[in-house]
């Protein structure tokens, strides 16, 4: 459901939240809202519905320039930024930069399910993306967890011998590729992470390779085996078409969230754990 409501002389926000609030068929909130008519109400609802539906709030107005076009807009002053962070902070809201932001936080929030710790577990087809990683993770406070003696042993079954120094979490598979091909690695790679119970959080980082493409569904089987841990899966880079093609398939049919960029994809786990704070703690 869709609503705009303007400059808010009739129907505001609140009167929408309670709508919502109350509306089986909607799972997720998600707001982009210049001003907020009554803070108090407002803090009221939200205390209570994100418990039970996440928020997403775009908020406008930080700085003083935008809040003269707000009013210019809307005829309505934009409140304090500051006393908005401070009430998301509190009640658990999302909040996000931009309309892009939200639908990406909205799709993982719909699509899989809410992330329970900051464990991820990162498999990647390139080398460079398991060092990007590492950085970015330290950055969003989100933890790699090493591999256990147990993962490391079912990994040596589908790396050649030279590279059983080199496997760890973030995995670079590229060389088990070479050796056993794509559809053994990602599946052989992906049961030695999801069994070992040892990480919240799946991230494929894949690339579209001529001659290398594998089954996606792969994807899909560990949702259903494994449905309390997110899946979602990071382009690197290769040939255009597949691309689009594997877009589609992963995102219309399996309802696994994709990702153009690494960056994007642990930003966006860091702003999901804030939802597992206040409905799991």
């Amino acid at each position: 459901k869709i609503a705009a409501i303007g400059n808010k002389w009739d129907i505001n926000e609140s009167d929408l939240l309670e709508y919502i609030a109350n509306d089986p068929n909607t799972n997720a909130i998600a707001l982009y809202l210049e001003d907020i008519k009554d803070g108090r109400r407002f803090m009221k609802q939200c205390s209570k519905i994100a418990r039970e539906k996440p928020i997403i709030l775009i908020k406008s107005g930080k700085t003083e320039k935008c809040k003269k076009a707000i009013i210019s807009h809307t005829k309505s002053l934009a409140g304090n930024y500051k006393m908005i962070e401070a009430i998301s902070k509190q009640f658990g809201i999302i909040t996000v930069e931009d309309f892009s932001e939200m639908w990406v936080i909205s799709k993982c929030i719909l699509d899989q399910p809410i992330p329970k710790g900051n464990r991820i577990g990162i498999i990647s087809v390139w080398g460079a993306g398991t060092v990007l990683s590492c950085d970015l993770s330290e950055k969003y406070n989100l933890e790699i967890p090493p591999l256990t003696s147990q993962q490391i042993k079912k990994l040596r079954d589908i790396f050649p011998k030279f590279a059983w120094e080199d496997i760890y979490n973030p995995l670079d598979i590229w060389s088990a590729i070479e050796f056993v091909g794509p559809n053994n690695v990602y599946t052989s790679a992906g049961e030695a992470f999801l069994e070992e119970n040892n990480i919240d959080i799946l991230i494929y980082l894949i690339g579209a390779i001529k001659g290398i493409e594998f089954d996606l569904s792969i994807f899909n089987n560990f949702n259903k085996r494994f449905p309390e841990i997110p899946i979602y899966i990071g382009f690197f880079g290769g040939d255009k078409k597949i691309l689009l093609e594997w877009k589609k398939i992963l995102e219309e049919k399996y309802n696994i969230p994709t990702f153009d960029s690494i960056k994007t994809i642990l930003k966006a786990i860091s702003k999901l754990l804030i939802v597992k704070v206040h409905q799991y703690d």
